[in-house]
């Protein structure tokens, strides 16, 4: 159901705000390179994400 529901959501429901349906306003924020996420990229001095993520017990 909830899967049913994410869906229907995500790609038919048109946002009352924007006025775009969720997914297709998504993709084309990041083809015009306007979206928010980035590239994950190690900073330095770090040399791989294990410098940086650690399990600890």
């Amino acid at each position: 159901m909830l899967k049913k529901e994410t869906d229907r959501y995500n790609y038919k429901q048109i946002h009352s705000t924007t006025g775009e349906v969720p997914y297709y306003r998504f993709k084309r924020k990041v083809a015009n390179g306007e979206s928010l996420f980035r590239e994950f990229q190690v900073p330095k001095p770090y040399l791989s994400t294990k410098d940086i993520f650690a399990l600890r017990d």
